[in-house]
């Protein structure tokens, strides 16, 4: 069973002045960021940040997602162009872990919950200056916790945006990148939002505002029960009948796919293709065209035809 929530937040871009002492971010607060339910933003909760068009000048668009830009690796985060995906999940992880909640202007770790080819975390940063573009996008390969100089790129605060309610008189929020994990660094601090290069949407710290108005979130409940049952049903038949590895015609890995399914999904694909370490399978699109579209043909094949792995997949 599905649980749906909504988080209204205002991504607007405009850079903030740089300074030549340190950047001075809003105090931390003890406000909750709230749902559109009025609950608070729990930590270890998986949410899914679904941008509207609602006064944004770029227009449109989906969730938000991972996939690759210039080169195989490393993914950066991207706004799916198709409004009906609702991207992937992401988790919230505040400064301070001893939070039960994500409160205003805290600082805190943004986290999808996938998988990609590349050897690296989920985790958001903000990227360097771009050689070609000259911009600053918000890439993949943070790291989580450990506050200070190393890991000033990957922190990010959930700001109050205006003096105005949302929709159903809902606060309106925007993620700003502008740490204060090291009171000794130098920081200029922007709002985050969107770059629309060629038909991709890729955030990053721009002037061209996205904005939110109704974003939905998506509060992901496994059936842990349900498919512990399926596990063990799968593993008899992984012994008698496995699949082989995952290959690709070019080097033996599974190209552009990102993984945004629940653990007991992925461990039993794990068993499926007794190759985890190469595991990658496909995009969490509630649209089902995305299906495995980059698996090697013997495992599209078995989750096409298997009524307990297509249902999972469709249905995380």
């Amino acid at each position: 069973m599905k649980l749906l929530v909504l988080l209204q937040i205002l991504f607007s871009l405009s850079y903030l002045t740089t300074s030549q002492q340190p950047a001075a971010p809003s105090p931390i607060t003890t406000t909750p960021v709230l749902d559109i339910d009025g609950h608070e933003l729990q930590i270890g909760l998986k949410y899914t940040i679904l941008p509207t068009q609602n006064g944004s000048s770029t227009g449109g668009g989906g969730g938000l997602a991972l996939a690759p830009k210039n080169r195989p690796c490393p993914f950066y985060v991207t706004q799916e162009n198709l409004e009906s995906s609702n991207g992937l999940p992401a988790r919230f992880m505040p400064v301070d872990n001893k939070q039960q909640v994500i409160n205003l202007s805290t600082d805190v770790n943004i986290v999808f919950f996938a998988a990609t080819i590349c050897v690296q975390s989920t985790a958001w940063k903000v990227g360097g200056t771009d050689e070609i573009t000259g911009r600053r996008y918000v890439m993949s390969g943070g790291m989580t916790g450990r506050p200070g100089l190393e890991t000033i790129s990957n922190w990010f605060r959930i700001e109050r945006h205006g003096n105005g309610s949302g929709i159903n008189n809902n606060v309106f929020y925007k993620i700003v990148f502008c740490p204060g994990v090291c009171s000794n660094c130098k920081v200029v601090c922007a709002n985050v939002g969107v770059f629309n290069e060629n038909g991709k949407r890729w955030l990053g710290l721009n002037d061209e505002p996205l904005a939110v108005s109704d974003s939905e979130v998506e509060k992901l409940v496994t059936r842990r029960k349900q498919f512990a049952m399926r596990q063990k049903a799968q593993s008899s038949s992984v012994r008698s009948n496995p699949i082989s590895p995952i290959t690709s015609h070019s080097n033996g890995h599974v190209k552009d796919v990102v993984v945004g399914l629940d653990d007991d999904f992925i461990r039993i694909v794990d068993q499926l293709t007794e190759q985890p370490s190469k595991l990658v399978v496909v995009t969490i699109c509630i649209g089902k065209t995305t299906l495995a579209k980059k698996l090697s043909d013997d495992l599209f094949q078995r989750i096409s035809t298997d009524e307990e792995l297509a249902e999972k997949l469709y249905k995380s």
